[in-house]
């Protein structure tokens, strides 16, 4: 189970498209005060791509500042405030939090030569929370039992004569699927679009499989 918090912050979007209204009204009060206009411009861009803005990420203070900025011009020059304000607040995710009740158990049935499957008891193996596994922010709650297939880097891609999947049935099957680059090539252009994990997901789905376990080839963590 993977719990969210929200925060209340000033969308990207709607930054953007304020930000090109605020460069509008400045553009059009530099023709009006052409005189202080250049070093008005310049100072404000300056400010909003300064290190101390921080990218004006979602619910970061640099994008609180940002926005006390824009604010603070649209008064200047006489815009009157939408709803008594000059900020549109409402929510969304910027931090996904683990649950308290995370866990993740793995029956297994060893077989053994002169004894009948029927006879044969499952093994319960239970992974330790961020030190053998975690949840993926996309992962669901739920069972799942079925035979576990390996399908390497988990991408199709016919455009450059690649697929993980071929000659391989993974249908209603679970699959281990390798988290990084195919071949490792992380920085090969041809490969970008397939390196994403929810790409991944969705190509086991489509392909039929039931649930997939992700594992970095640079340790022996996992991530379902």
């Amino acid at each position: 189970m993977i719990t969210r918090r929200f925060k209340s912050c000033i969308n990207n979007y709607r930054l953007i498209a304020v930000l090109i209204l605020f460069f509008s009204s400045i553009q059009i009060y530099a023709q009006i005060n052409n005189e202080q206009s250049q070093q008005r411009i310049e100072s404000i861009v300056k400010y909003l791509a300064s290190d101390e803005l921080e990218g004006r990420f979602p619910a970061t203070p640099g994008n609180i500042k940002a926005a006390e900025l824009i604010s603070n011009h649209f008064k200047s020059i006489g815009l009157l405030p939408f709803n008594g304000s000059y900020n549109q607040n409402f929510e969304i995710s910027t931090k996904l939090l683990l649950g308290k009740n995370n866990k993740l158990e793995i029956e297994k049935l060893v077989l053994k030569l002169g004894i009948p499957r029927e006879m044969l008891k499952p093994i319960t193996q239970k992974w330790i929370l961020e030190s053998d596994w975690k949840p993926m922010r996309f992962s669901d709650n739920g069972t799942v039992s079925g035979e576990i297939v390996f399908v390497g880097y988990g991408i199709t891609a016919p455009d450059i004569a690649y697929d993980d999947y071929g000659g391989i049935d993974v249908k209603n099957k679970i699959v281990i699927i390798l988290a990084d680059s195919a071949e490792g090539q992380s920085k090969v252009k041809s490969f970008e679009e397939y390196a994403e994990l929810r790409y991944k997901v969705s190509n086991a789905r489509d392909h039929g499989a039931k649930a997939v376990i992700f594992v970095k080839t640079q340790s022996d963590s996992c991530n379902t």
